[in-house]
This record gives structure tokens, sequence and C-alpha cells, in this order.
């Protein structure tokens, strides 16, 4: 006999945290989460990601449609928004718009190769995702500092060290595994008084990755730099000053050579 969990579709789940069942079906989903652990986490999960989305494409939403594209959508259409911007991606996954969505859907000030661009978009769209996490911010979290620096340095085979950052008032708290170009990355959360986050991203070099020197990249308010050195590409990021996260990249770089 199926669990009460597996009569729910990903379908019906995500329309459930989305608000879009009917009261009743949405009463009797929203029971069956509350009683099971591995659904909460699920749905915690999905709201973590359409969290991470809408600080990433909200920009997109308030953007004026180009005049050569504005035919493709109804004028009724037009004065609903959602349904609006719904109708933008279709017509971009049937490659109508296909050129100008992909030039200023992330609008960064990258100017270096292609896998550098990568890096930092990467890096930005996992920032956008993770800092506004309240309860699982991090993978594992600073008070596991050794097990946290043993596991990523397998991963991302190389010797990971953790910048030391509380002299420039940013405490860590911890990090997390992710890939980049199919590639092991890690993420290193730090957070000040204030709860302003920054991020470290860091990823395992490719032949490609020879840029050295630190670059500056930005979208909205995020300033970051970013540059490889040896065997690691590295991305910091935050939603301060630019000349404030320039002094803690060269921190950060001093301390990676200690």
């Amino acid at each position: 006999m199926s669990s009460p969990e597996n009569t729910i579709s990903d379908i019906e789940l995500q329309a459930y945290i989305d608000n879009e069942l009917d009261s009743i079906r949405h009463a009797e989903i929203e029971e069956i989460v509350n009683s099971s652990a591995e659904l909460q986490l699920k749905v915690d999960e999905l709201r973590r990601i359409n969290n991470g989305l809408d600080t990433l494409f909200q920009p997109k939403l308030e953007e004026k449609v180009p005049e050569r594209i504005s035919h493709l959508v109804a004028p009724a259409i037009r004065s609903n928004r959602l349904a609006f911007a719904a109708s933008i991606l279709l017509a971009i996954t049937i490659g109508m718009v296909s050129g100008w969505y992909g030039h200023s859907r992330m609008q960064l000030q990258v100017n270096q190769s292609p896998t550098a661009e990568t890096l930092v978009k990467d890096a930005f769209a996992f920032h956008a995702i993770y800092t506004p996490e309240k309860k699982h911010p991090v993978e594992v979290n600073a008070s596991q500092y050794t097990h946290l620096v043993n596991w990523l340095s397998k991963r991302l085979e190389t010797q990971i060290r953790i910048p030391d950052l509380e002299t420039s008032g940013f405490k860590l708290l911890g990090g997390r595994l992710l890939t980049s170009e199919e590639r092991p990355a890690a993420q290193f959360m730090y957070e000040n008084n204030n709860g302003q986050r920054i991020t470290i991203f860091a990823r395992n070099c490719g032949t490609e990755d020879s840029e050295t020197a630190f670059s500056y990249a930005s979208k909205n308010n995020i300033n970051g730099f970013y540059w490889t050195d040896e065997n690691l590409s590295f991305v910091i990021l935050g939603d301060i000053k630019k000349n404030e996260i320039s002094e803690i990249a060269h921190t950060v770089y001093e301390e990676m050579n200690r």
C-alpha cells in the first residue's frame, strides 16, 4: 500500500508551494507534509530555490519588453504581469527571443573567457539562492570546521584553506558542496553583526583557467572579485561597497597563500 506522501506528485507539490491548489487539496497536502520529515525538507528546499530564482529574475519582470518582440504578446496578457512573464518564457523556449534573453538575463560586468564568465554566473546564482536562507544557509556549519575542511578538500581534490575574516568583521557560518561546469565546487558563507552575508565560491581549475589577476564583477547591488590561484578559482561576493569587498578579497588571497 502506498504511503500518503507517495500520492503527491512533484508537480502537485510545487503547486502546493505556489498556493495554486484548491483549498481542500491544499489542506490535505499540508497535513501530509506536516507529518513527514522527508517531505518537510523537500518543501523547504523547493521554497529556498524559489526564493533564489525570484532574486535572480525579478529584475527581468520589471524590464520593458523590447519592441521587436512585443507583437508576440497579446495586449490582454500584457496587463497581467505574471501571465506576461510566462508568455515571454514560452517565447524563449521556442527560440523566438533567445538572442535578447541570452544577452541580458544576468547582466554581469565580466570581460574574461567564457569559462570565467560561467564561473562568475554560477557564483552569483548560488549566492542569490543561499544567502537569504534562515534555517539552512550552509550544509556543514562552522562548529564542524575540521570535517568541513577535510570533506571539501577531498571532493575538490586539493587542500582547501578556509579564510578567517573576523578582522574584516565577518564570521564563518560554514560551507557546502556545489558544482560548476561538471566540476566540484564549494561555497563558504560569512556573516557580520549587521546580518550582512558574503560568500566565497571556489572551484577546481581546468587547463583553460589561466587568469590570475583580480577582476571585478557586479550584478544589481552585489559586488565581487574573482581570480585563479594555482589550482583553484575563486569568486567572492557581497552586498557591500566595491572597496570593502576588494579589501576582503585581498585578505582572502593572503590567507590562501600563508
